[in-house]
């Protein structure tokens, strides 16, 4: 904890405990705490008191307040010990005199019991959550599962036509293994949704866990094991959204692809999207990303062909919806901005921890603001999952009855 603030006497301290989205505490500062870094702030009674709770070794550093320290010295901080008992640990006498204005006479007190200890770190060593085979039974035959469960069936099993595809196209002016790969892509986004769904179940089972069982959060064991779970149970919502925005990627490629499958498009793809996407390229600039510009480019490709435009409604009614803008914006956090640490854990703000107070001045106080940057993250995560995955289970089956029909038309 560190406090810088202009010279003043003590008379002009407020707490620099103690900050939220108004900025400082405005309270009249009545001790200093000082952490065993040995760095002190002064604070206002009622900060002082969650500080000498949390914080472990914290003690008042300086008084200016004696009926205040007398009653943060009779809290529970200070009269504890392992077992619980309660003892007197400390009393205070006023001080003879004070020398100077804005100097008191400093003093130690017994440090925080590990019951308030801060949870810092937590390494979990499984993801899963433990739930019976009754509740995943349950979970699997809710209708949104059961839904998804089919589509991705439905996708896997164009697998099987691949080489039959490539067969139909033999006589037709078709860039050799272009309609085998097209399959295969097709089948892989399947095998991409029953991934994300399986994450999926596995979030909503933690959730079903979380709420039938009460950690003593009073201790230290309890915290960290409900910080544990909530780790475990974002890892597999946020997982469930990686497989996700694979998918919806995928979406946009076999739509390409699908144009693809028009050699007389080739020009006109490479100059919208920057490639003709050539069968089998390992290049990433021959694979495309779902988003406006990707989708934009393709729609100005088929628009003169009629048959082939009818194949992009799917893949704009997916960029189109609010889910997969939530979608994108959850997973831009882990790639392209800062990702907040798990709800549980003492973790750093996302804020600076500077601020103005006036004109010139800063301080510097983060103080015992309790970290919320990611708060209910993961119950939110897992429903952001479901959204998506009921928006695709309505998107894929319409494409793959578009490409279906494609495919028998232009394979004639």
């Amino acid at each position: 904890m560190v406090s810088v603030t202009p010279d003043a006497s003590h008379d002009e301290l407020v707490c620099a405990l103690w900050r939220d989205e108004q900025g400082l505490c405005a309270s009249n500062a009545v001790v200093s705490v000082v952490d065993r870094s040995g760095d002190a702030v002064w604070g206002c009674e009622a900060h002082a008191a969650q500080a000498l709770d949390a914080l472990v070794g914290a003690r008042i550093n300086q008084v200016g307040n004696w009926e205040a320290a007398r009653r943060l010295l009779s809290l529970r901080w200070n009269h504890r010990d392992k077992t619980d008992r309660v003892t007197a640990l400390h009393s205070l006498g006023e001080p003879s005199r004070v020398q100077d204005k804005g100097h008191y006479p400093a003093f130690v007190n017994m440090p925080a019991e590990d019951t308030y200890r801060k949870v810092v770190s937590v390494v979990p060593l499984r993801l899963a959550a433990e739930v019976s085979e009754d509740q995943l039974r349950d979970l699997s035959g809710q209708d949104w599962c059961r839904a998804t469960q089919q589509v991705a069936l439905d996708w896997q099993q164009t697998g099987a036509s691949a080489e039959w595809w490539e067969v139909r196209f033999v006589m037709r002016n078709i860039d050799r293994g272009r309609p085998h790969e097209l399959a295969g892509l097709i089948a892989g986004t399947g095998e991409q949704l029953a991934m994300a769904l399986a994450a999926a179940v596995e979030a909503e089972a933690w959730s079903a866990y979380r709420k039938g069982v009460r950690l003593d959060e009073s201790r230290a064991q309890g915290r960290a094991s409900n910080a544990g779970n909530e780790m475990g149970h974002r890892a597999m919502a946020e997982l469930a959204t990686y497989y996700l925005m694979g998918t919806g990627h995928a979406l946009a490629n076999i739509t390409g692809r699908a144009l693809a499958l028009d050699r007389s498009l080739h020009p006109s793809l490479l100059d919208g999207l920057g490639t003709w996407m050539p069968v089998g390229s390992p290049e990433p600039k021959d694979w495309l990303s779902l988003n406006s510009a990707t989708v934009r480019q393709l729609c100005r490709v088929a628009k003169t062909k009629p048959q082939l435009a009818e194949v992009l409604g799917p893949l704009t009614t997916l960029l189109q919806n609010p889910a997969w803008h939530d979608l994108e914006r959850q997973r831009g956090s882990h790639y392209h901005r800062r990702r907040p640490q798990s709800f549980g854990v003492a973790g750093v703000s996302l804020a600076s921890p500077w601020v103005e107070y006036s004109p010139g001045s800063w301080r510097l106080s983060g103080g015992l603001r309790n970290y919320t940057d990611s708060q209910n993250l993961a119950h939110e995560t897992t429903a952001l999952a479901r959204r998506v995955l009921t928006l695709l289970t309505t998107v894929m089956p319409a494409l793959h009855e578009r490409l279906e029909t494609l495919i028998n038309e232009m394979s004639k």
